[in-house]
Formats: structure tokens, sequence, C-alpha cells
């Protein structure tokens, strides 16, 4: 089991996360605190197949919203047990409140030094749940670092990368404590 905990540049808050990795699969657990006063704002789990693919996952906020996401990793997705065709060609998923989801598609693609890739992903915002199809783009430097670009928000970072895929700092954003 790895356990990791990120810094919210932003908000001062904190992530923590453990991610178990089997033949069968990765199964990841988190807890977000917006901040050491407001406590847990945000709770999730993601369960992958052995090649990073999303199968589901599981969103709750403080305020007892929750959300369940399932895909068959071929585009098709649910949102709370209902078919929803809007999402329908997203690989990935992006919690608006974490840089743990960006390890998702850096781990699925397998990018070589010098690749890119642009992928349509289900984007949760929180604390609203709400859920959108948006565009992303992937261009792997070195073994360390990754240009995101959001396509349809103009945003755009370089991510440097553990060993692991899991970001270690989102500059101005969040910072990877251990």
């Amino acid at each position: 089991m790895l356990k990791c905990c990120w810094r919210n540049l932003e908000t001062n808050g904190l992530e923590e996360a453990s991610l178990r990795e089997s033949a069968t699969g990765v199964h990841i657990d988190s807890h977000v605190i917006d901040s050491p006063v407001s406590g847990v704002i945000l709770q999730y789990q993601l369960s992958l197949d052995p090649h990073w693919r999303l199968r589901e996952a599981t969103v709750q906020v403080r305020a007892g919203e929750r959300l369940v996401l399932k895909t068959d990793g071929a585009g098709h997705w649910q949102v709370n047990d209902r078919a929803c065709p809007a999402l329908e060609g997203c690989t990935d998923v992006d919690i608006a409140a974490t840089p743990l989801t960006n390890t998702l598609p850096i781990r699925r693609l397998g990018l070589a030094h010098g690749d890119s890739a642009t992928i349509d992903v289900v984007m949760v915002a929180v604390p609203s749940l709400q859920v959108t199809c948006v565009r992303q783009h992937y261009l792997r430097h070195d073994a360390s670092h990754y240009r995101y670009s959001g396509l349809d928000t103009g945003t755009s970072s370089e991510l440097r990368v553990d060993e692991h895929g899991l970001v270690q700092c989102y500059p101005g954003v969040f910072t990877r404590q251990a």
C-alpha cells in the first residue's frame, strides 16, 4: 500500500490518500480536507483495472451529496446507475479538488518521452458534483515532467511526478507532502 499527502496551496487544505495495487486492479481511497478549520469536505474511492482504466468512482461531499460513476472502459458511462450519453467517449475522471486524478491518464496512457495525447475526461466539480465532458492534453517531457492542458478552460501547467506517476508538484495549486 502506498500512502500520499498533498497540500492545497490555495486553501491550505490537505488530501490524504492510500493506493493499493494488485494483479486484479488498483483501489484508491482519499479524504480531502479543505482547511484545518473546516475539516473533511470530500471523500472518494476509485476502482481501476490493472491497466489504470477506471471502473467505478464514488465521490461524496460533506453535505451528504453522493455521486457514483461507472464505466466499462470503452467510453460508456453511468451516473448514479443511469446511462449518461453526454459522457460518451470519456476515458478518465478528473475530480477538481485533487491532483491524484491526473495520475490516471498518466499511468493509463504510458506515453514515451516527447509523446502526447488528447483525451476526453469526466470532470467532477466540487462541491456541486456536477459532471461534464472536457478535453485534456498530456505531453510527456521526460521521466518526471508532463505538460497538462485543459483545452476547454485554457489552463496549462507543468506537472512533476514521481516514479509512480503521482503528482509531486502542480505549480501554484498542489504540492506533495509525503
